[in-house]
């Protein structure tokens, strides 16, 4: 029994020793982990490499060919893993989708998308010119897209962080052309908000100027800068309608899509400013063709918006039955709430225009149950339906 304890000394300075060995051990094998981990982050440094395959991405996507877009983002993942500028194309592609088509269910789906995209952006380079630039890119898109779903709160701060970054962008990287891309028509926009609501500006942190904004856009349209000449379709887009709504210069617009050469054929997103932009100033036999002479490959983003454009065409060229079919497609299929009003309050004219002074009726009730207000089309439509008369045939036509 005297024994006990110095073998019980013994015992444990044998586990001691054992737990000192394998104390040493794990040191050890701590150590190769965090240097192997270290060696593995080292390689995996995230970059923003908007290479050729990125670029003929980018080109597709503009042209809402989504799909081909797509498949070259997927390729480009494999190919470098570490490449983020697949996160800001795929951006786009959800915001076209969500923009032009409106559908609830894809907005609740796709909205964290921008979220997380941010979040890995910021993983980036910060000496690179797309750190700033990519995230101001997607808070703007996605911005946008809130717009289209009456989170007009939400897009305000998101519209104030993008303006912020691309302002912070042009300070660390002037000579990055881009980045005129996107300020110039925020700096317009912010430009036309009401004395009324500037209060509200200056809350966002957002000044504006119109003049300033729109030089900006020249020089950028007519830049010979590499990266000026990839983004053109994009700044183009951006400037025709600048130019048309906010200068007021309409004929300038028809001007410069002809002298530029815009591809209105194979450019969905061209061919959609066009024929918007023709409509509305009247030119129907103009933008009729740019629809009707679009590529019209299944590769191309399907959207009923064309029949709500081709809808107006045949009502301004008087052919309501034709007018009606076309407003009729676009309601069925179409699945968000911008002028949906206005859409309903156009049938009911060809209604009203064909004789059929039931349907007419119908479906002016069907504005005040649809919809929102959110646009001035709209909230005409609701404003004529609630009167309850009719305009008067003659001048209608007129």
């Amino acid at each position: 029994m005297k024994m006990m304890p110095h073998m019980l000394k013994s015992s444990i300075r044998y586990i001691h020793l054992l737990m000192h060995k394998k104390y040493k051990r794990l040191i050890f094998l701590a150590a190769c982990f965090f240097i192997s981990a270290t060696g593995f982050q080292a390689s995996a440094q995230k970059v923003f490499d908007f290479n050729a395959n990125c670029q003929q991405a980018y080109k597709e996507i503009t042209s809402l060919k989504l799909d081909a877009g797509i498949s070259l983002i997927n390729q480009e993942r494999q190919q470098n893993p570490d490449n983020l500028i697949p996160d800001l194309l795929e951006s786009y592609v959800d915001f076209f989708t969500l923009f032009f088509n409106e559908d609830p269910a894809q907005f609740e789906a796709r909205l964290p998308n921008f979220s997380e995209r941010i979040s890995r952006l910021e993983d980036g380079p910060e000496n690179s010119p797309f750190y700033l630039y990519s995230r101001a890119i997607v808070y703007m898109q996605k911005a946008s897209v809130e717009i289209k779903f009456s989170k007009t709160w939400s897009a305000g701060w998101d519209f104030r962080k993008a303006f912020g970054l691309i302002k912070d962008n042009r300070k660390k990287f002037p000579a990055f052309a881009p980045n005129n891309m996107v300020y110039a028509p925020m700096l317009v926009v912010a430009g036309t908000i009401p004395d009324g609501y500037k209060w509200l500006a200056s809350l966002f942190g957002i000044k504006g100027n119109i003049q300033d904004g729109m030089k900006l856009m020249v020089n950028f349209v007519n830049s010979q800068d590499s990266m000026a000449k990839l983004f053109f379709n994009e700044a183009s887009f951006y400037y025709c309608y600048i130019l048309f709504y906010i200068q007021n210069d309409q004929e300038k617009v028809f001007t410069y899509i002809n002298q530029r050469n815009l591809d209105l054929q194979n450019n969905h997103l061209l061919a959609y400013m066009a024929a918007n932009l023709a409509i509305n100033a009247k030119k129907t036999d103009y933008a009729e063709s740019i629809i009707n002479g679009r590529n019209q490959s299944a590769q191309y983003l399907q959207t009923p918006v064309w029949d709500f454009e081709m809808g107006y065409i045949k009502l301004h060229q008087l052919k309501p039955a034709e007018a009606a079919t076309n407003f009729q497609h676009f309601l069925d299929h179409f699945k968000g709430k911008f002028y949906v009003k206005d859409c309903y309050e156009k049938l009911s004219w060809c209604y009203y225009l064909m004789g059929n002074t039931t349907a007419a009726n119908n479906t002016r009730q069907l504005v005040l149950k649809n919809g929102n207000t959110m646009t001035d089309a709209d909230k005409q439509a609701d404003k004529d339906a609630k009167s309850g008369v009719w305009p008067n045939m003659i001048l209608l036509k007129a």
